[in-house]
């Protein structure tokens, strides 16, 4: 949206605390321009005719939510999948976020016939990375735990517009979806999971045995 402080922010190569730190603590003079950059990405995500449209008229356009719907689905059709299972079980994604769910609650909640079909529709909408599947960490091992609640974010914040939209029901809070912002954009790069006892890490990550909390909104305390 701006090239030039886009080339004037340094890439931040790796998540040492001290790094980032040093490189967004110089960052702040563009500070309002990267908010208001990122509160647009947040509406129209990185589709390129959403953006295209954010762009030209100011908002995100319905030709550009029909268009992704449309090809959505044709790809079900395609693989011969059942269109009312998959608008079901993304409306128990947009519905639970940013809690954790049961495989056989949301068969149960949403009148699905078996976990194993909520399983494989999650199964298949990461492969077409539609939502990523977030498990379980055990914190003495750092291993995923399959058989324990697990996390589904959406890939893209336009998705949960166009998604909410097509499944009739409320966008999630704009807090819920800046975590699936961090944790998918982390994702990219490293494998992540999340933990939950009397508390929640939001995300983890293993390799690096880190924790990241996301906290957005006008009362967001930072804490360290």
């Amino acid at each position: 949206m701006n090239p030039d402080i886009y080339s004037s922010l340094e890439v931040i190569k790796g998540l040492n605390p001290s790094e980032i730190w040093e490189k967004c603590t110089r960052a702040r003079p563009w500070l309002d321009e990267v908010n208001r950059a990122f509160e647009s990405y947040l509406e129209c995500g990185g589709f390129p005719l959403a953006v295209r449209s954010l762009l030209e008229r100011g908002e995100v356009s319905g030709e550009a939510e029909e268009a992704f719907i449309s090809s959505f689905i044709s790809d079900i059709v395609k693989l011969r999948r059942n269109e009312g299972i998959a608008k079901r079980i993304l409306k128990a994604v947009l519905e639970k976020l940013p809690s954790s769910i049961s495989l056989n609650s949301v068969a149960k909640e949403f009148e699905i016939r078996s976990h194993k079909t909520v399983f494989y529709y999650l199964d298949l909408f990461e492969k077409m990375f539609v939502l990523r599947n977030v498990f379980f960490i055990e914190p003495n091992k750092l291993v995923e735990l399959y058989y324990k609640q697990r996390k589904v974010h959406l890939t893209d914040p336009f998705l949960y517009t166009v998604f909410s939209r097509w499944c009739m029901t409320e966008r999630p809070s704009l807090n819920a979806i800046v975590e699936s912002v961090v944790a998918t954009h982390l994702a990219r790069r490293f494998s992540i999971g999340y933990w939950k006892n009397k508390t929640e890490i939001d995300i983890v990550i293993p390799d690096l045995g880190m924790g990241i909390e996301v906290k957005w909104g006008e009362k967001a305390e930072l804490r360290g």
